[in-house]
């Protein structure tokens, strides 16, 4: 641990002791000569080090609490949608406003996404729904998927695109000085208080003064950026309730992410395929849905507790029951032992497929149940690309 006080306070003491010495012409004590020399020579190994320290460049956005220019109203963000006499091209995302200038042939007048420029309609972007009724804010009945794609687009924006801010400064020195201080330092630095709205580009959203420890040099960038007033931030710059909610939406979808991803390993999706004039089929191989695994598994129907939706999964038909995560009991699973998942209490077999096959005939009606229940067509409208 590097305590930079203490060597301070030390040095500055060695400093005084060794000017007295030297003014009144004494002999300095053998132990004030060896701190002397073990201090001036350790600091000339700090400087050194410090100076061969690669420079990381870190960006802290923040937002004034006090100051009212730093945010737009809805109306100040319709000026910049790019058009004749538009001040400029910008749009928002959750509140926070990017300057889009250079994708003009996407946003601006005549592009395929103008109707996001001047305005916050984040629904939009994971809805697909480009009229003006649809280029809304609110979040509101989204699905799980769908806030985990809002927050994919507003990572996406941060990447590509500069916020817009009011002032940037940069300011260099070494790690080493900067962990023994609080986050609070680069606010005082900014001439602002204010709240860091967005991750540090290239450290986690943790305590920052933990993420210092590799006594790096630090290049920081402080940018007093522009918000909406409105849904998602206050006229005093802070988070809303309906930011906090979306916050606190995306950490469940995030969790149900992970439940889902690891049904998907146990029970990847079937591939299917419909040849008109030929008929339908379904199939598992040892890449189905995406999964790769060292088994293909046979087709069976997936029940989802309290939901009337099924989906059609690929089940390992030999090897042990995984009971771990299911209400079974030891002894109904050894009674399952050697096939695989087959008894699973939320698996069917459909009815026109051979119990041990790894493939078999569509109808029409089935494979258009089928689709309707895993390709919901609401969800798979066109999501802008950019």
């Amino acid at each position: 641990m590097f305590y930079p006080k203490l060597v301070v306070v030390t040095t500055l003491q060695v400093f005084l002791i060794s000017a007295a010495v030297s003014y009144y012409n004494l002999t300095a004590p053998a132990v004030v000569s060896s701190l002397k020399k073990f201090l001036d020579d350790w600091l000339l190994l700090l400087e050194q080090r410090v100076r061969n320290f690669p420079i990381r460049s870190t960006k802290f956005v923040l937002s004034s609490s006090k100051n009212r220019l730093h945010f737009f109203t809805k109306s100040e963000l319709s000026s910049y949608d790019g058009s004749v006499k538009s001040k400029g091209l910008y749009l928002a995302i959750l509140g926070r406003i990017y300057d889009v200038s250079r994708g003009r042939e996407h946003y601006g007048p005549g592009g395929a996404y103008h109707i996001f420029a001047g305005r916050d309609a984040t629904r939009a972007f994971v809805t697909g729904d480009l009229s003006a009724e649809g280029a809304s804010d609110d979040l509101t009945n989204l699905s799980n998927e769908e806030i985990i794609a809002v927050q994919q687009w507003a990572d996406f924006y941060d990447k590509e695109y500069e916020l817009v801010g009011d002032s940037s400064h940069t300011f260099h020195f070494s790690a080493l000085f900067f962990y023994a201080r609080s986050v609070r330092l680069v606010e005082a630095l900014s001439g602002e208080r204010g709240e860091a709205l967005i991750n540090i580009f290239s450290l986690p959203a943790t305590d920052v003064r933990t993420n210092f420890n590799d006594a790096s040099a630090i290049a920081i960038a402080v940018i007093m950026i522009r918000i909406l007033k409105g849904t998602y931030y206050n006229s005093d710059g802070n988070p809303t309730r309906s930011l906090e909610d979306y916050k606190i939406r995306l950490n469940k979808a995030l969790k149900w992410k992970q439940e889902e991803d690891a049904e998907a390993e146990r029970f990847p999706p079937c591939n299917s395929e419909w040849i008109q004039g030929g008929g339908g089929r379904v199939w598992c191989s040892h890449n189905s849905g995406g999964v790769k695994r060292r088994w293909a598994g046979v087709p069976r129907k997936l029940l989802k507790p309290g939901s009337k939706h099924s989906r059609c999964v690929c089940v390992k038909n030999d090897g042990t029951f995984q009971k771990e995560e299911d209400n079974v009991n030891d002894e109904e699973a050894q009674s399952f032992s050697r096939r695989g998942d087959f008894d699973h209490p939320n698996l069917l077999q459909y009815s026109n497929c051979d119990p041990e096959a790894v493939s078999f005939r569509l109808t029409l009606s089935l494979f258009r149940t089928l689709h309707q229940i895993e390709l919901d067509p609401q969800r798979m409208s066109s999501e802008p690309r950019i």
